[in-house]
């Protein structure tokens, strides 16, 4: 096994053959786990390098991408044979993306830290490469200006789009999977401190929300209208009792809609209810399932991530955020 630290960040599980695949940061290799045996590997490599890939995402073709921090393409390791490579050619270093999405299109988008455009996988042709016009540098709460951690996260809306949570941005990004145009919406929240937002979801309210790390509210995200807004949550039900920065970072979707989110700093779990509305939950598709997404947006029965319409009864609630 390698020696030192921040050797894999992140991992997924392969669906062909369910193991285990850790994403190498500063390791030379993919770690592999075969829950079946309890089984350890190394496959791949050697990579050089630190600070490489940060998380992974799982193509519509079953392979597994690594999102470029440092390194100069996407890791792609494919489960059926262990083979892993690098594709695109993007320049080195620079901390460019933190972590990604799987889009409604099937490509997989980098969310832009550091870089000032985003990352585009299509796993279908093998590529990886830079999609939008730069992002204005000058439009962070960064004190000089240097344009670094403008968003931490992102999620597919209902629309054909991506939306990535700001971090030291001062508004959410859209990226129109279609098009590939790159755009940034809402109002300003640049007041709010650094490190605003980190992660987040598609409720069944249609709505995209991103868990507040130092900002003083949840970030909910209006697909439809693409208006934004910060929730306060309700200090009634037990209070926040944390610090200002750090509150919370990640959560998990529970069996009854609602978004439950980790306690970084904070004394309490942060539960975040979906507002009123009815999406339609989602099933896989067979592979070579033809559809188009704008047949699918222009008829209305678009749904994220290669995924066909069943529909399927969602119970109304009015939007709440609380502590417990």
């Amino acid at each position: 096994m390698c020696l030192g630290d921040w050797k894999w960040h992140g991992g997924c599980l392969a669906p062909s053959n369910g193991c285990l695949y850790g994403v190498p940061c500063n390791a030379e290799a993919v770690l592999k786990v075969n829950p079946a045996t309890d089984e350890v590997t190394l496959v791949g490599g050697p990579l050089p390098g630190r600070q490489k890939w940060y998380g992974g995402i799982v193509g519509d073709d079953g392979c597994i991408y690594g999102i470029p921090q440092n390194a100069t393409g996407a890791l792609k390791i494919d489960p059926r044979t262990d083979e892993v490579t690098v594709i695109g050619n993007l320049q080195p270093g620079g901390w460019k993306w933190h972590g990604g999405v799987k889009g409604p299109d099937g490509a997989i988008y980098g969310v832009p830290a550091n870089s000032d455009r985003v990352l585009k996988i299509v796993p279908e042709r093998g590529e990886a490469y830079e999609i939008g016009e730069a992002l204005p540098r000058e439009f962070t709460v960064r004190p000089d200006g240097d344009g670094k951690y403008k968003y931490g996260g992102a999620a597919s809306g209902t629309d054909g789009a991506v939306y990535c949570f700001p971090s030291d941005a001062e508004k959410v990004l859209r990226i129109d999977c279609v098009t590939e145009q790159v755009t940034r919406i809402g109002g300003d929240v640049v007041l709010m401190p650094n490190n605003k937002w980190q992660n987040g979801y598609l409720a069944r309210d249609g709505c995209v929300y991103a868990i507040p790390c130092n900002a003083g509210g949840v970030l909910r995200i209006d697909c439809a209208t693409q208006e934004v807004s910060v929730l306060p949550w309700d200090t009634g039900r037990g209070g926040v009792d944390a610090p200002l920065g750090e509150k919370w970072e990640g959560g998990v979707v529970g069996l009854d809609g609602n978004m439950y989110c980790m306690p970084q700093h904070a004394k309490r779990v942060l539960k975040i209810v979906p507002g009123p509305g009815r999406i339609p939950c989602m099933v896989h598709c067979e592979p070579d399932h033809p559809f188009s997404i704008r047949d699918q947006i222009k008829d209305g029965s678009f749904i994220p991530g290669n995924l066909k319409e069943k529909k399927k009864e969602m119970v109304d609630c009015n939007v709440v955020c609380t502590v417990s």
